[in-house]
C-alpha cells in the first residue's frame, strides 16, 4: 500500500454469536486474521453477543418477535452509525440483522460486502410480517431480498463453488473463500503412539436442527452398527445439540443401546480442540444432495482435518473439492459406503494415521486462517485498485 493511503476499515456484522460457527469463523476469525495486516482495521458486531446476550442462539433464529427484531436493528444502526462513513460493512448472511447495513446502503450509500456461506433462501429469518420486510428491504419475498443483498454489494464472498455460481448471477464480483479453521488451536496427536488396546473412536459434531440433518446422523448409526459387528473395539461420540437431537437419542435407546455410543452435549468452541484430540475418525454424512448440502463448506470438516483425524464424508458438494479420495480422506455414498471405510480404518491404523496427517497438511496449507486472510486481503486490494472501496 502506498504511503499515506488510509487503512481499509471493516465492520463485520453477524446475527449469531461466537458459539455458532457462521459468525465465529466468518466474522470473529476473519476479522482477527485480517487485523494482522497493517493496512486493515476490523471490528465485529454480533447481534447475539453484543446486543442481546440474555437470549440464546436458538432464540435468535426461532423465538424473537418482530418488535424485538426491530429493536435490535435500531440498536445495530446506532452502533454502526458511529463508524467512519468510509467503513466497509461486512454482512454475514441475509437474515433480519442485515436490515441495518442494508438501510445504511439505501439511504446513506454505505458500501458493504455480502458474505454467504449456506444456501439459506428457504431458511432465512426475516420479519414475520411482510410489511416490515418491505419497509426494510423493499420487498417481502425472501429470494428477492437475498438477490438484492448480493446485487447491491460491492462484492460477495461465498464458501463453496455452488454458492459462487448462484451469487455470480447477481454480482460478477463474487469471491470464493471457504470456511476454514484456526490450525493453531486444532492440532493432532500421534495416533500410532496410542495403546493398541484402545478403542477406535468415531466422532460426529453438529446441531441436529432439521429432518435432513437427522437423516444424516441416522445414516451414521447404521454404519456404526455394521462396523461394530465386525470390529468390536470401537466407540462413537455424537457431540452437539439441536431440536432433533432427542430423536437421535431415542433411536439409539430403541435400536442401538448395545453399542458404545456416547452423547456429548453442546461443547464450547474453546473446548472442542481437546475433544477432537481424543477421537480417531471424523464422520461427515449428508443424506441427500439438496442445495443446502451442496452449498456447505462445513466448519467441522476443517476442524477434523486440522486435528489430524481421518475423515469419512459423503461425496456431496464442496467436500468433493477439499478431500482427495484415499489421500487426505474418503468420499463415500450411503451407510454401506461409510461402514466399509470405517472398518478399513479400524483394521489399518497406519492408513488411519497417514490419511490424518495428510488431512492436517491440507488444512494448514489451504484452509488455515492466515491463508484465508491472505485471500481476503487480496480481494480488498482488488476492490481498492478499482476504486470500489
Amino acid at each position: 500500500m502506498n504511503t499515506g493511503t488510509q487503512p481499509i476499515k471493516l465492520h463485520f456484522v453477524g446475527l449469531s454469536g461466537y458459539s455458532y460457527p457462521h459468525t465465529r469463523v466468518r466474522c470473529f476469525h476473519f476479522a482477527k486474521a485480517l487485523a494482522e495486516y497493517p493496512d486493515v482495521q476490523t471490528k465485529v458486531l454480533s447481534y447475539r453477543d453484543h446486543l442481546c446476550p440474555e437470549r440464546s442462539e436458538v432464540d435468535m433464529f426461532d423465538h424473537l418477535k418482530d418488535t424485538e427484531k426491530i429493536g435490535l436493528v435500531m440498536k445495530a444502526l446506532k452502533c454502526l452509525l458511529r463508524d467512519d462513513p468510509k467503513t466497509l460493512l461486512y454482512v454475514q448472511k441475509a437474515h433480519f440483522h442485515s436490515a441495518a447495513p442494508y438501510l445504511m446502503h439505501r439511504f446513506l450509500r454505505r458500501q458493504y460486502i455480502f458474505d454467504y456461506d449456506d444456501y439459506d433462501v428457504e431458511l432465512s429469518v426475516f420479519f414475520g410480517r411482510g410489511t416490515w420486510n418491505r419497509i426494510f428491504f423493499g420487498t417481502r419475498d425472501w429470494d428477492v431480498i437475498t438477490a438484492r443483498m448480493a446485487k447491491n454489494a460491492v462484492a460477495c464472498v461465498v464458501s463453496s463453488h455452488f454458492l459462487k455460481d448462484f451469487l455470480a448471477t447477481y454480482n460478477p464480483r463474487t469471491f470464493l473463500i471457504e470456511t476454514g479453521v484456526d490450525a493453531e488451536q486444532f492440532r493432532p496427536v500421534n495416533h500410532l503412539e496410542r495403546r493398541d488396546d484402545r478403542k477406535v473412536v468415531f466422532l460426529w459434531t453438529g446441531l441436529v436442527w432439521g429432518e435432513d440433518v437427522l437423516q444424516s446422523v441416522l445414516q451414521i448409526l447404521e454404519a456404526f452398527q455394521k462396523t461394530a459387528s465386525r470390529c468390536p473395539n470401537v466407540g462413537l461420540q455424537i457431540v452437539g445439540g439441536g431440536q432433533r437431537m432427542p430423536d437421535v437419542q431415542e433411536k439409539v435407546r430403541q435400536e442401538y443401546s448395545h453399542l458404545d455410543i456416547q452423547f456429548v452435549g453442546w461443547t464450547a468452541p474453546q473446548d472442542m480442540p481437546a475433544l477432537l484430540r481424543q477421537a480417531d475418525v471424523g464422520l461427515l454424512p449428508f443424506a441427500g444432495d439438496s442445495k443446502w448440502f451442496r452449498s456447505k463448506s462445513p466448519t467441522k470438516l476443517f476442524e477434523y482435518m486440522a486435528s489430524g483425524l481421518a475423515v469419512v464424508a459423503s461425496a456431496v458438494g464442496e467436500i468433493t473439492y477439499v478431500i482427495d479420495e484415499g489421500k487426505n480422506g474418503f468420499l463415500v455414498d450411503g451407510a454401506h459406503g461409510f461402514a466399509d471405510r470405517m472398518i478399513q480404518l479400524v483394521e489399518n491404523p497406519e492408513l488411519r494415521a497417514g490419511v490424518g496427517a495428510a488431512a492436517r497438511e491440507k488444512a494448514v496449507q489451504d484452509y488455515s486462517l492466515p491463508r484465508l486472510a491472505e485471500r481476503l486481503h487480496d480481494m480488498l486490494l482488488q476492490l481498492r485498485n478499482k476504486s470500489l472501496v
